[in-house]
């Protein structure tokens, strides 16, 4: 599997259709919010383009009897991007001291967008989202794991949340099993399109 190169993202044309943003649990009443903690203090709920909320609902009826939604990221401001960018650029070069520059963001590139491509990043769209699903307890399934090969059971749990994701409309980014999204430069790569649906966004005071 490889990462979509920037320099193909580039080819794509960035429009917005100015769809709002609106909170997914009006959408969605009984999804779980698991942003990070400190992101919760200001931000509260997660932020979708309001046709990708409406698309979540109808996944959520896919699910099991009881099981729901986790979702770990929806919208995102860049400053959040800038934030999350470099932060894992530090982890690979503290763990790579030999890196050259260049190594070093094509592979944090890989795992977090760079904020500074000219292209807009997938989360500060609003059509891209970070989720899993969990039981009533809220215990999540098993789909995360280091251990290679993947087992068994986590690659037939990973493959009901992308196909249920993608039966309703989303796209999934291949290295990265929980991430999804609708309308962002991502999607469009994916489905063959020249323009995005969506751009930069945030929410409406």
């Amino acid at each position: 599997m490889k990462a979509e190169s920037i320099k193909d993202l580039k080819k794509i044309k960035i429009k917005d259709n100015k769809e709002p943003l609106v909170d997914v649990k009006k959408f969605v009443p009984d999804v779980i919010i698991a942003l990070e903690k400190r992101r919760l203090k200001k931000e509260k709920t997660v932020y979708l383009r309001k046709t990708a909320a409406k698309m979540l609902k109808k996944a959520s009826k896919l699910l099991p009897k009881d099981c729901k939604f986790k979702i770990k990221d929806g919208w995102r401001p860049l400053k959040e991007q800038e934030y999350y960018y470099r932060r894992l650029y530090n982890k690979f070069k503290k763990r790579n001291p030999k890196w050259s520059e260049s190594q070093l963001r094509k592979t944090v590139n890989k795992w977090t967008f760079p904020p500074d491509a000219g292209i807009a990043p997938y989360h500060t769209t609003g059509g891209a989202i970070d989720l899993t699903i969990c039981y009533p307890s809220e215990r999540e399934w098993a789909m995360r794991t280091k251990k290679k090969p993947v087992s068994k059971r986590i690659l037939k749990n990973r493959r009901f949340l992308k196909d249920i994701m993608e039966k309703v409309g989303f796209t999934n980014y291949a290295l990265e099993w929980w991430h999804f999204s609708y309308g962002d430069s991502g999607w469009a790569h994916r489905t063959g399109r020249k323009t995005t649906l969506y751009g930069p966004t945030k929410p409406k005071p």
